[in-house]
C-alpha cells in the first residue's frame, strides 16, 4: 500500500514538473520560494499512507 501511494505521488510530481515546463507555470513554487515542494508532497503522501494502514489494521482487529 505504501509503494502504491508513493508511486502515485511520484507520478503527480512528474505531472506538475511537465506542466511547469510546457506551460511556463509555477505549480511547484520554484520561482516564488526558490525551492521545490516535491519532498513535502512525498512526505505527506507517505504519512497519509501510514496513517491509513494504522487505521485499517485497528479497524480489522476490532472486527
Amino acid at each position: 500500500m505504501i509503494l502504491i501511494t508513493l508511486s502515485v505521488a511520484v507520478l503527480w510530481e512528474c505531472t506538475e514538473f511537465t506542466i511547469d515546463k510546457l506551460l511556463g507555470t509555477d505549480t511547484q513554487k520554484v520561482l516564488t520560494t526558490g525551492v521545490n515542494d516535491t519532498m513535502k508532497d512525498m512526505i505527506c503522501a507517505l504519512l497519509g499512507a501510514i496513517l491509513y494502514i494504522v487505521y485499517y489494521v485497528y479497524d480489522m482487529k476490532k472486527e
